[in-house]
């Protein structure tokens, strides 16, 4: 109890070493458990499945490897038919249903599976029973669904109280046969899952499906990309699903949840690893400090009867004090971290029920190893200190303590501190640059005073084209008779939503190349690309005469008119998608329109008459877009709906939002992650400041008789500031250019993560290594001032 009353009261007379201390050890346990927590969910999650390494999802990726696509139910059934290496096969289909209940009609997320889809991802319903293999097979007799654990507690009040009631989706009565587990909404948030309907030709033919496969006990990963790469190129030719130049891979898919998404995580793992060894650095440079500049107090104490025991023993009582109050702030941290940086985990897993929670292991590892570094740091210097005698460190009194090799370890420490600092800057930087690069880049229309919402018109009254236009032409027309819209428009997807709906073209006079380009693939109403604000740049746009049963026209964007006939003429010429099979229509090009930044890599986009195919698939879910009048915002979401109303009451509008959000949410896992890495960076700059101006101070009070001396014999206040500004210099040389190679070395690292810039961006480099070397300077320059002020008497006198 003395020794821990001494290492109190010890602490209490220098608060601000015990602050920075404390600080330094909570920064670096509780934000390192925190990233730490998020990589290990990000990078490695726990998925809710039976053996979920042998899981994976199997893509149609073009030659040359981007993107990977979704096959089509044909190509579903060859490889459920002609693989060996899969144990089971499964498909899901996203789509979306209308709840009908008292209150009205709601949207729903879902999807339709294919047989086996929950016996392949090894997922039992929490109450009830999947579905049987008649209602997987045929899809026929009563309509049945599965619900989510959620979904069942909201209509049912219990989620077992679900199982045997009934569902009216798409005014159709459905049979509840199963509740999945809580938190389980995999894939795309899904609600509820009806069976796939083979027999149907819209399903049997046309959708793509999102394809899980389970590899059996006796193959591996190889052993079916293997299979998939043979059936490619025998089945190339024969059915438009595997066209010549397109191949089906594996991959597994823990990677396809987390891959594009985990790239952040990654990026702020590497920065949490530099703030760590610039906490350690400082933390060593600190009590290293402390306990050289007591030697002459352990000496004394030594010289007094005081054991090396004794004097270890008060040491290591000091250290641990230090050690469990900054283990404490560091746990706090922690709790707080984990749930700010939960933005960065990847989304599709939270479809899984994955939550970001403290690493325990992390965390006790982290806590262990502050304790120890603690502990050696200050108890290695008072054993060192017990055997040195006591009149050579009465006779050099603070010269004593240490000597040349103790500065220049503690030199060793700010250098490597500036040096780690800088790289944390850089990579932080180019995060910086990214995210800005990103926010200005060109969208190809203008989301101000845009509004827009998605309807799903997928059955009756609405199950054939001709009905949908009808409808989308009456809701457009009572949209622009609505006070406060200028303008309406209609598409089948709009820019920046998840998802996708591609075609694979092929263009007039390019008919033999193999594969076909793979674009975007929208269908608009005329005047939607206007609403938009797109501009078109030669041609016409689509009108009211492009309807069913008139000659098919299509907008192109710039980007394909130059890659399918680069420096020509693109009106006139026919364009078809070639998904459709060899019998599909040709186009004409009647326009080319500017190019309109997508949610994903795809640039090309070609825009049909939603007149056109409104009877296919995609035109069965709508965007509605609604511009307000200049200056005046964003249409009135009630207004809005008043329109719908007047048009189709059942109907609900789901995911309604301005463009403006729309584009800004998109953005916001990067501009996260930018300002968690941009946090970081100001805690690391701060401990490097820190460590600048104690080693600063350190040399400066260890030099007050040499600059006493100096100025008695002559010397001004000029020279001494020089001398200490120049030390600062010389430790700021020596950190930059060790800094500027490791940060080189990272932006190597960094540069998979970086989509608008290059890892080498001059700017992120300059600013970094301007921002570094004008603190550093700031903190050395106080130091060296006071230095320049000592009144070489008292100086002398102390001494």
């Amino acid at each position: 109890m003395n020794d821990l009353r001494y290492a109190l009261r010890q602490l209490g007379r220098n608060p601000l070493f015990a602050i920075v201390a404390i600080a330094t050890l909570g920064l670096g346990i509780g934000m390192n458990t925190a990233i730490f927590s998020a990589a290990k969910t990000s990078l490695r999650p726990e998925l809710p499945f039976e053996n979920p390494d042998r899981l994976v999802r199997v893509y149609q990726v073009p030659e040359g490897g981007s993107p990977d696509i979704s096959p089509r139910a044909p190509a579903f059934m060859l490889v459920r038919d002609n693989i060996d290496a899969f144990e089971s096969i499964a498909g899901f289909r996203f789509t979306d249903f209308t709840l009908t209940t008292p209150e009205g009609p709601e949207r729903l997320i879902g999807g339709v599976i294919t047989p086996g889809w929950l016996s392949t991802l090894g997922v039992r319903p929490r109450f009830g029973r999947g579905l049987s293999p008649d209602e997987e097979a045929t899809g026929r007799g009563s309509q049945v669904a599965l619900m989510s654990h959620a979904l069942a507690q909201r209509e049912f009040g219990a989620a077992a109280d679900a199982v045997g009631r009934t569902l009216r989706l798409n005014g159709i009565p459905h049979d509840v046969v199963g509740v999945l587990p809580e938190g389980f909404t995999y894939p795309y948030d899904a609600q509820v899952w009806v069976p796939f309907r083979p027999e149907s030709e819209d399903q049997g033919s046309i959708w793509a499906l999102n394809i899980q496969a389970r590899i059996s006990a006796t193959a591996s990963l190889g052993t079916a990309e293997q299979e998939l790469r043979l059936l490619s190129d025998r089945m190339a030719g024969i059915t438009p699903e595997l066209t010549e130049g397109m191949t089906l891979v594996a991959r597994p898919l823990r990677q396809t949840l987390v891959d594009e998404e985990g790239r952040t995580v990654t990026a702020l793992l590497a920065a949490v690893g530099f703030l760590l060894l610039v906490a350690c650095a400082n933390l060593a440079n600190l009590l290293l400090s402390r306990a050289l500049a007591r030697e002459s107090e352990f000496a004394v104490r030594s010289s007094l009867g005081a054991s090396r025991l004794r004097l270890g023993r008060q040491s290591l009582t000091e250290s641990l004090v230090l050690g469990v109050a900054g283990c404490l702030a560091g746990v706090a941290l922690a709790w707080f971290g984990v749930g700010f940086i939960e933005p960065l985990i990847p989304s599709r897993l939270f479809t899984l029920g994955v939550g970001t929670a403290i690493d325990l292991p992390t965390l006790g590892f982290a806590i262990l190893l502050s304790l120890l570094t603690a502990m050696i740091l200050g108890l290695v210097p008072a054993l060192r200190a017990s055997a040195t005698r006591p009149a050579t460190a009465m006779r050099h009194g603070r010269r004593s303590a240490g000597g040349r090799r103790s500065r220049s370890v503690g030199r060793s420490f700010v250098v490597a501190e500036l040096a780690l600092t800088l790289m944390l800057l850089t990579g932080v930087g180019l995060m910086a640059r990214d995210l800005q690069r990103l926010q200005s880049l060109e969208l190809g229309y203008d989301p101000a005073d845009l509004l827009l919402f998605n309807l799903a018109i997928v059955e009756a009254p609405y199950d054939t084209g001709e009905r949908r236009v009808q409808f989308v032409e009456r809701l457009i027309d009572e949209l622009n008779a609505t006070p406060g819209v200028e303008a309406a428009g209609v598409t089948s997807m709009f820019p920046r939503h998840r998802g996708n709906n591609v075609a694979e073209v092929e263009g007039e006079g390019h008919e033999a190349q193999r594969p076909g380009l793979t674009i975007n693939n929208r269908y608009v109403v005329p005047g939607f690309l206007e609403t938009l604000g797109t501009p078109l740049l030669r041609g016409r746009w689509l009108t009211s005469s492009d309807r069913a049963g008139g000659p098919p026209v299509a907008l192109v964007s710039a980007s394909l008119a130059e890659a399918l006939w680069p420096g020509e003429d693109p009106l006139g010429r026919w364009i078809r998608n070639r998904r459709v099979g060899d019998q599909a229509e040709w186009h004409t090009v009647v326009g080319v329109v500017g190019d309109v930044r997508q949610a994903d890599d795809i640039r090309h986009t070609w825009y049909l008459s939603y007149s056109q195919h409104a009877g296919e698939r995609p035109a069965a879910q709508v965007t509605v877009v609604a511009r307000g009048t200049e200056g005046a915002g964003a249409p009135p979401l009630q207004a809005v709906r008043r329109a719908l109303l007047r048009v189709d009451s059942e109907l609900p509008v789901f995911e309604a939002v301005t463009a403006e959000t729309l584009n800004y949410v998109a953005l916001a896992r990067e501009r996260h992650g930018t300002r968690l890495g941009g946090l970081f960076a100001v805690f690391g700059l701060l401990l490097a400041t820190l460590g600048m101006y104690g080693a600063i101070s350190y040399s400066v009070n260890r030099r007050v008789r040499e600059f006493g001396i100096r100025m008695a014999l002559g010397s001004d206040n000029r020279r001494i500031l020089r001398s200490v500004l120049l030390e600062v210099g010389r430790l700021m040389l020596i950190g930059g250019a060790l800094g500027l190679a490791g940060s080189l070395a990272l932006a190597r690292f960094l540069g998979a993560t970086l989509s608008q810039i290059g890892p080498f961006d001059p700017v992120a480099f300059t600013v970094a290594g301007l921002l570094l070397s004008l603190t550093a300077l700031a903190a050395g320059a106080v130091p060296a001032w006071r230095a320049a002020r000592i009144d070489p008497v008292r100086a002398l006198r102390a001494e």
